[in-house]
């Protein structure tokens, strides 16, 4: 992956009190070789940013593409569930728009 173009995204910090707050950023990303495919860090709270999108239709789509329900790792609201692992709590949550 060392010699792909980085992918221009949006980033969105969802961390509670941080100042830039549900404000979202553009970016230009470089695809790790593990999951998550993107990855990005607030640099004002300097939490981890989980929502991160390509900035319209035409852009290259994140790789690391996910069955509904399954868990990316043990954060935001699955902290208790291990990567991979199917939660109807997070299926449920991805329904209701949450």
């Amino acid at each position: 992956m060392d010699d792909e173009a980085p992918i221009t995204m949006t980033a969105t910090c969802r961390t509670p009190a941080c100042p830039v707050e549900g404000q979202a950023f553009t970016a230009a990303f470089y695809a790790n070789s593990e999951p998550p495919t993107y990855r990005g860090i607030c640099m004002r709270c300097g939490q981890e940013i989980t929502d991160i999108v390509p900035t319209d239709a035409t852009a290259e789509w994140i790789r690391s593409v996910q069955a509904t329900g399954d868990s990316d790792g043990m954060c935001g609201i699955a902290t208790d569930t291990p990567a991979g692992t199917f939660s109807p709590f997070l299926a449920e949550g991805l329904a209701d728009g949450v």
